[in-house]
């Protein structure tokens, strides 16, 4: 898999692809995603090389090779439309899914009904926020699969960082390709 990079370097904007196994370029070593985006066979990451490094960048891409086949995917949307359109969506594509309305379900449903292979929740939720659903669930199962949608992407605090670990963030609105290239 390639990861298309494109990152605003001093004021300049920078392009690079980027494969799996290669070393991460000199240029990002100091970067943060600023959003995915899905663009054919590859993952474009755009990002700011001004700020600190954000593992994502190096984690997205591995998702696909770590994931591949069919899974059980919870997924947590308090919009009835796109939650049912993420459902529809997902399993079309051969995965079971259980949907969520929000946080404070979802991380009852995942306890309860637990494993599952993949996590996709939207980050402004009623009860609980889809940070702190990351943060529940990676307190239980440091190494769960997640991806957080959002119309406003959070800019999460070190702090938050080290609770949450990291994990792509889907920005709304969206194609329905962007989130298959995150999810396969």
């Amino acid at each position: 898999m390639a990861l298309h990079i494109e990152a605003n370097v001093g004021g300049h904007t920078q392009v690079t692809v980027w494969h799996v196994g290669e070393p991460v370029p000199d240029f990002i070593h100091d970067a943060r995603v600023v959003k995915f985006q899905a663009d054919g066979d590859e993952l474009v990451a755009f990002i700011d090389a001004m700020s600190p490094l954000d593992e994502r960048l190096l984690e997205a891409p591995t998702i696909e090779g770590t994931l591949g086949g069919k899974m059980r995917i919870l997924v947590a949307d308090d919009d009835e439309d796109i939650r049912e359109t993420t459902t529809m969506l997902l399993e079309s594509e051969g995965h079971t899914v259980v949907a969520c309305r929000d946080g404070a379900t979802a991380f009852r449903t995942y306890i309860e009904e637990g494993p599952f292979d993949m996590v996709v929740t939207d980050y402004q939720m009623p009860y609980k926020n889809g940070v702190v659903l990351i943060m529940d669930i990676r307190t239980r199962n440091p190494e769960q699969k997640v991806i957080l949608v959002s119309g406003d992407p959070p800019t999460l605090p070190d702090h938050i960082k080290k609770q949450t670990g990291s994990f792509p963030i889907l920005q709304k609105p969206y194609r329905s390709s962007d989130l298959l290239v995150l999810i396969k």
